[in-house]
C-alpha cells in the first residue's frame, strides 16, 4: 500500500514540474518575468498552480568527478608523543632506519671483565730504544767442552833478553823441646822460639840456634808457623818482622775439658836483604823429639831485580 501511495505521490510531483517546465519554456519566449506576471494571448495574469505536498527522497545520484584540488593548508604544531605500542610480530617485515640520532652521555664504568681467551701472535713491532743494563742474573749450568780449535798462527820471533839466575830460598824447623809458660793460662813475658830441628835451609838465610831468619836478598816471601799449647796454658804467637809484629796466632788448654789448644797462621812479606823474622812466645809450647806440632817455614817468592831492568826470573834447579 505504501509503494503505491509513493508512486502516485511521484506520478502528481511529475506532472506538476512538467506544467511548471512549460509554462516556464513559454514565459521565456514572451520576455514576462516568472512568476509575478504570465502572459496568456499577450495579457498579464498569475499562476493559479499550487505547490504539492513533498514527495519521498529520491535516490543518491552518482558521484561526479573529483574537484580541483585546494591549495594546502599550514602545518600543524607537532602534537604529543604517544604511548609506546605494543611489540609486532616477530614475522613483519621491519621499517627504514631512521636517521643517526645525537651521540650520549658516556655511561659509568663497567665491572671488569673475565679474561679473554690469548690472541694470535701479532707481527713483530720496531725496536725500541735500548735499555738499562740489568742486574748480573743467576749462573748458568756449565756447558760441555767444545771442539779443540784450529792451531793459531805462528807467532813472530822475540827479543833476546840475558837469564839472570834467581837464588833459591826455603827453610822449614820444628820446635824438639816444650817451653812452658809462668802460670796456669797466664801468658810469659815474650820470648823468640828457638826452632831447633831444621829439616830444611836452602839459602842460608834461617838460624837455628837464635831461631831467627834472615833475608839473604830481597824478595817477597811466604811465612807459616804453628804451635800446641802446653798443658792447661793458653799460647800467643806472633810473626814478627825487625820487631813489629805482622801476624798472630792465638791457642788455648784452659778451657775447662780441653788440655790443649792449637794456633796457626801464615802471611806473604816483603823483605830487604837482611832483614830479619822470628817467632814470639806468649805462654806455654808442648812439643818434644816425637812429636811435630809446632813448626816454623818460609820460601821466596820472587826476587827483586835491582837495576837489572829484566822483568823475569830463570831458577836454576
Amino acid at each position: 500500500m505504501f509503494s503505491l501511495v509513493r508512486k502516485l505521490a511521484q506520478i502528481t510531483l511529475l506532472v506538476q514540474l512538467l506544467q511548471c517546465a512549460l509554462f516556464t519554456i513559454a514565459l521565456g519566449q514572451q520576455g514576462i518575468p516568472y512568476p509575478n506576471t504570465i502572459p496568456r494571448g499577450g495579457n498579464e495574469g498569475t499562476c493559479n498552480c499550487l505547490q504539492g505536498p513533498s514527495g519521498p527522497q529520491g535516490q543518491p545520484g552518482i558521484h561526479g568527478p573529483p574537484g580541483i584540488p585546494g591549495n594546502p593548508g599550514i602545518p600543524g604544531n607537532h602534537g604529543m608523543t604517544g604511548q609506546k605500542g605494543e611489540a609486532g610480530d616477530c614475522e613483519k617485515i621491519a621499517g627504514l632506519p631512521g636517521e643517526k640520532g645525537d651521540r650520549g652521555d658516556p655511561g659509568p664504568r663497567g665491572f671488569e671483565g673475565p679474561r679473554g681467551p690469548e690472541g694470535f701472535l701479532g707481527k713483530k713491532g720496531n725496536m725500541g730504544e735500548k735499555g738499562e743494563r740489568g742486574g748480573w742474573g743467576r749462573q748458568g749450568q756449565k756447558g760441555e767442552q767444545g771442539p779443540i780449535g784450529l792451531p793459531g798462527i805462528k807467532g813472530e820471533p822475540g827479543n833476546s833478553r840475558p837469564i839472570q839466575n834467581a837464588l833459591q830460598v826455603a827453610f822449614c824447623a820444628k820446635l824438639v823441646n816444650s817451653i812452658p809458660g809462668p802460670g796456669s793460662g797466664q801468658p810469659s813475658n815474650p820470648v823468640i822460639v828457638p826452632f831447633d830441628q831444621v829439616l830444611t835451609n836452602l839459602g842460608k838465610g834461617y838460624n837455628s840456634r837464635t831461631g831467627i831468619f834472615s833475608a839473604p836478598v830481597s824478595g817477597t816471601y811466604f811465612f807459616t808457623f804453628s804451635g800446641l799449647t802446653y798443658t792447661g796454658q793458653t799460647m800467643f804467637l806472633s810473626l814478627m818482622k825487625n820487631k813489629e809484629t805482622m801476624l798472630t796466632a792465638f791457642g788455648t788448654g784452659s778451657c775447662g775439658t780441653c788440655q790443649h789448644g792449637m794456633g796457626t797462621n801464615s802471611g806473604i812479606l816483603h823483605l830487604v836483604k837482611g832483614e830479619k823474622v822470628w817467632i814470639e812466645l806468649n805462654g806455654g809450647l808442648r812439643n818434644d823429639i816425637n812429636e811435630h806440632y809446632t813448626s816454623f817455614s818460609g820460601y821466596l817468592l820472587y826476587q827483586d831485580l835491582e837495576g837489572t831492568g829484566y822483568d823475569y826470573l830463570v831458577i836454576n834447579n
